[in-house]
């Protein structure tokens, strides 16, 4: 059986009606969708604040589902500006201070709608039954 979470709580997709889901589960296997530091009253003004509840909602995602942070398997980052990984890549140390470390790709995009500037999604797995 599939799960899903919808983005109830999140970001709101941006119809009434969602059209995708915010995480989804397949036996032990948990996906996200891209998660925005943003909430609804509009996105924080710092890159770090945007970082920091990027990674808060993918976590809160992921855990809604069974994972956590110890079961993340790989996380991609999209930037806004490449300039900022400095931070993205302090902000990710002070949060998953794990070991190993999930697999993680960072990528430049230039298309985010301002004041957007940081997206992530992942792969994890659930801890237990499902």
């Amino acid at each position: 059986m599939t799960q899903d979470l919808r983005p109830d709580g999140h970001v709101a997709a941006p119809s009434a009606s969602p059209s995708y889901s915010a995480a989804v589960r397949k036996g032990e296997l948990i996906l996200t969708s891209g998660q925005l530091g943003a909430d609804p009253h509009g996105a924080p003004v710092t890159f770090r604040e945007q970082a920091e509840l990027a990674l808060e909602r993918l976590l809160e995602s992921v855990a809604a589902l069974g994972g956590s942070a110890g079961t993340l398997l790989k996380v991609t980052a999209y930037l806004a500006e490449m300039d900022d990984w400095p931070v993205w890549d302090e902000v990710w140390r002070e949060r998953l201070q794990l070991d190993p470390m999930p697999a993680r790709t960072t990528v430049q995009v230039g298309a985010f709608i301002p004041p957007l500037l940081i997206e992530l999604d992942c792969v994890a797995y659930a801890a237990g039954p499902g």
